[in-house]
């Protein structure tokens, strides 16, 4: 596994509010158009009336696609949405928003399932001194590291 599929599998856990805060991020940073989230009743009214097919099956989510279309969804990683998980999983990695606990238990299951504990302490030491940071290394690079103080 890679660190970018590592990255998807813990976006691929978060509910829909979460991921679509982070593709709006995303969207903010990279100045794109960002998904509108949850309408009140009053909006879902204003639509309902406006848009007569919307009428029972509301979604969630909605979204300006290029030609101007008002798109709804309400699976952030579904069909209609928007959301690119790679796109999304560079952006988390190069801007340092992957959290390192879960990377750690990710790349441990990964590559020691069979020794964790010991894995894990020299992740830890290896992190307090900076000689690895998990979420930001290239995870062969972090292995060839974690062989060589084995024995320590």
């Amino acid at each position: 596994m890679t660190k970018k599929e590592a990255v998807i599998s813990i976006i691929k856990s978060w509910d829909d509010a979460e991921i679509v805060k982070q593709w709006n991020d995303y969207c903010e940073f990279h100045d794109s158009p960002a998904i509108m989230e949850r309408f009140t009743d009053d909006d879902i009214q204003w639509i309902i009336d406006k848009y007569p097919h919307c009428n029972d099956s509301f979604h969630e989510y909605f979204y300006i696609d290029d030609n101007g279309w008002l798109i709804f969804f309400s699976n952030a990683l579904g069909e209609c949405s928007p959301i690119n998980l790679d796109t999304l999983s560079e952006y988390l990695i190069d801007y340092f928003k992957v959290d390192d606990d879960k990377m750690t238990e990710i790349f441990v299951a990964e590559y020691f399932p069979k020794n964790s504990a010991k894995a894990r302490e020299i992740i830890k030491k290896l992190s307090d001194t900076d000689e690895i940071a998990i979420s930001l290394d290239e995870w062969d690079d972090v292995l060839s590291i974690i062989k060589t103080h084995w024995n320590d």
